[in-house]
């Protein structure tokens, strides 16, 4: 109801640009005016692990990155709507099953869980923030995967195992 009611006076080939870009601009405001809550949740101090956790870490941004990238970055970001747009033709999604899409069914959102979670250090205010961006993840995952079945119907329901 959010999209319909926000987006409606937008035009269509400008509804992804817009939405990923006021996303960008909260999380830009959210890292502008965060406030540290420096208290330890947990330090891990072998070496040894502190080692796998960086590697996890790392990638997990390496795994948001290259799930972006097997999306489609100019897609991903609005841009081949608004040139379709530009252009007077419509813009046809396709469904994304490569690549990573292969191995992970939401790559980008496995890889900024594992970047916010793997870490050696937990501060309090790492934790808030964790905890919000999971629980914005599965939220996300909800109405993304029931828009992809309502869009892709069929191949999507098969692509992700559903009966």
């Amino acid at each position: 109801w959010y999209k319909r009611r926000v987006m409606g006076w937008i035009p269509e080939g400008l509804e992804r640009a817009t939405y990923v870009h006021m996303a960008n601009a909260a999380l830009f405001i959210l890292i502008l005016f965060w406030q540290p809550i420096p208290a330890e949740v947990w330090n891990v101090e072998d070496s040894a692990a502190r080692d796998v956790l960086w590697l996890l870490f790392g990638a997990g941004w390496a795994i948001l990155f290259l799930g972006a990238w097997s999306f489609g970055l100019r897609e991903l970001l609005g841009l081949e709507q608004v040139w379709a747009s530009s252009e007077g033709r419509p813009h046809a999604s396709r469904l994304k099953t490569g690549l990573l899409y292969r191995w992970l069914r939401h790559p980008m959102y496995v890889g900024v869980l594992l970047g916010v979670w793997a870490t050696p250090r937990m501060s309090f205010g790492h934790l808030l923030l964790g905890l919000a961006l999971t629980a914005y993840v599965l939220i996300a995952m909800r109405y993304e995967e029931r828009d992809l079945l309502h869009r892709f119907g069929r191949r999507y329901a098969d692509w992700r195992g559903v009966p």
